[in-house]
């Protein structure tokens, strides 16, 4: 430990705006911070992985259980885009969070463009950081 560094048990190191991933990639696992927008705080954090015209694949952040339903997906770049998702199918990531598959349910034709532009891929880094949040289906 550095001298000067208080010494907080690792459930006190946490801000609730800040979440780290570790992101799979075919070497090893990779730093990832999502910073959730302050009106978001109740949302669950997520990176995008990647992505394809039905759907996508989000790792979502450990804080409790992460159970089937729908979901509003916001996209954290500039500008709002957001959309409608349903959980197919869903994995704990070795204590790190939830791998999630979600398929698009509506309003996905802003995120499958934007997307498309800046797809994420891990071989050059470039996810895309996400907030969900449960909600009712239509």
């Amino acid at each position: 430990m550095l001298s000067g560094m208080p010494d907080f048990p690792r459930d006190k190191r946490r801000h609730e705006r800040m979440h780290m991933f570790l992101v799979p990639t075919q070497e090893e696992r990779v730093r990832f911070w999502v910073n959730k927008p302050a009106k978001d705080l109740d949302a669950r954090a997520g990176v995008i992985l990647d992505a394809s015209e039905s759907g996508m694949r989000i790792l979502v952040d450990d804080d409790g259980d992460f159970m089937g339903g729908h979901y509003r997906v916001q996209l954290l770049v500039d500008g709002l885009i957001s959309c409608s998702m349903k959980l197919i199918w869903c994995e704990a990531d070795e204590g790190l969070g939830y791998m999630a598959g979600m398929q698009f349910d509506e309003g996905g034709d802003d995120v499958v463009a934007y997307l498309a532009a800046h797809p994420p891929t891990a071989d050059h880094r470039t996810w895309i950081s996400c907030t969900l949040r449960r909600i009712e289906p239509r």
